[in-house]
């Protein structure tokens, strides 16, 4: 399953080169991620207002080339791992060429929010992380 996602670089989002700051490329894979499960019907805001939250526990990226600002950029995620209490994302991250500019990874464990302990993925995560795009 991928789920694909475009926005572009905004003027907060650049270094003063006038490309995209590396960290902002994490805040755009994110957004990805988020819309994902808002569209999947599983919403952020009303998973982590229950008991579980889904916190990283990893994440790494590979810088490919610059994201200049303005440009329009393409993040596509696709689950690459499901796990009984974690899922890991692959997000790859292109600009208005098509060409990846970045591969994000990203592992995402639920976690008690009362026993901070790890616990088993709640089933709307798992229904939202198991769909076909319509």
């Amino acid at each position: 399953m991928t789920f694909r996602y475009t926005t572009r670089v905004r003027f907060h989002d650049a270094d003063p080169a006038g490309i995209a700051f590396f960290g902002r490329i994490f805040d755009f894979c994110h957004d990805a991620y988020e819309e994902l499960m808002r569209e999947r019907g599983a919403p952020l805001h009303e998973l982590v207002a229950g008991d579980v939250g889904l916190p990283l526990a990893n994440a790494s990226a590979e810088f490919r080339k610059p994201l200049p600002h303005g440009a329009a950029v393409t993040v596509d995620v696709r689950v690459a791992e499901l796990r009984e209490k974690s899922f890991t994302l692959e997000h790859t991250v292109a600009g208005p060429d098509g060409e990846p500019c970045a591969h994000v990874k990203t592992v995402h464990v639920a976690v008690s929010r009362e026993t901070k302990r790890a616990v088993p993925l709640p089933a709307r995560v798992i229904t939202a992380l198991t769909q076909e795009a319509p």
